[in-house]
């Protein structure tokens, strides 16, 4: 019982230390759950005003965007790559 009840603890201290962080998998399957068909590029960490956010280049239905995802795993900003 102590065993398992250790086990949840040390869970639990696991997922607090973690919160907030969103992986590149979890980045990807947000697209993909949006954006059908999405072909996913780039993923890069980046910092504005001091937060952790994510720039995903990706393409869908012949268009190119580039989204903006919070730690939290929110999109936040959406642009469309304007043709030239």
């Amino acid at each position: 019982m102590v065993i398992r009840y250790a086990s949840i603890l040390a869970g639990l201290l696991l997922l607090s230390a973690t919160a907030g962080a969103v992986s590149n998998e979890e980045i990807r399957a947000l697209i993909e759950q949006r954006y059908a068909g999405a072909l996913i590029g780039d993923i890069e960490q980046d910092s504005r005003n001091g937060r952790t956010v994510y720039e995903v280049d990706f393409e869908h239905e012949g268009d190119e965007y580039e989204a903006l995802i919070s730690e939290d795993g929110r999109i936040i900003d959406l642009y469309m790559d304007e043709e030239d």
